[in-house]
């Protein structure tokens, strides 16, 4: 259902990207439940995938990895192609994901949103999140860790622009009304005419 003629309202796709722990994944749902959009995280695909296998086994954790990504860009482009506004959230790796990104224009108005923080307070979060078991154990925080602390970088997106950054080290600066502003802006409407 993608639009081939110009000046047809597009659906509007928000990107919220960031490094594990930097708050990406609440900074979504919070603008989702703001702006009225269903939010696709693709760290929950990636959980449900292992739930379909009843698979705990953090040993496992690279098995569905890319699968999770196909899976996640699948759905983002389905729901955009049926005229759906999304938020779409995840640790978009600069290298592996760049082509996946770049093709979501053709399906939408783009908006990006980048959480960022000074890594030691994402590791810190990190940490502290996987010490309390809160997702689910294939996800094998704590033995990612060690490999995330030396592999920030690729998880620091500035493109697809346009890209607006928010500092999440204390909620939301910009704040989460401002956010939203600006993600509105992001839609091209057209009128008749």
């Amino acid at each position: 259902m993608n639009r081939e003629v110009l000046g047809a309202d597009r659906p509007l796709i928000v990107l919220v990207s960031g490094m594990p722990g930097s708050g990406k994944t609440t900074l979504a749902r919070d603008l989702g439940d703001r702006l009225h959009l269903p939010v696709i995280s693709r760290d929950l695909i990636k959980t449900g995938m292992h739930v379909t296998v009843d698979s705990t086994d953090p040993k496992e954790i690279k098995r569905f990895a890319s699968a999770a990504f196909d899976v996640f860009f699948a759905n983002v482009e389905l729901l955009a192609g049926h005229d759906v506004s999304i938020i779409a959230e995840g640790a978009f790796h600069r290298e592996l994901s760049a082509d996946s990104l770049s093709r979501l224009a053709s399906f939408g108005d783009l908006a990006h949103v980048a959480a960022r923080v000074d890594p030691v307070i994402a590791l810190r979060r990190y940490r502290e999140r996987a010490e309390r078991g809160e997702r689910h154990p294939a996800h094998a925080d704590l033995f990612n860790l060690e490999h995330l602390a030396a592999n920030v970088e690729p998880y620091l997106l500035d493109q697809p622009a346009p890209v607006l950054r928010v500092d999440t080290a204390d909620g939301w600066d910009p704040s989460l009304a401002e956010i939203a502003e600006w993600v509105g802006g992001r839609r091209v409407h057209t009128t008749d005419g």
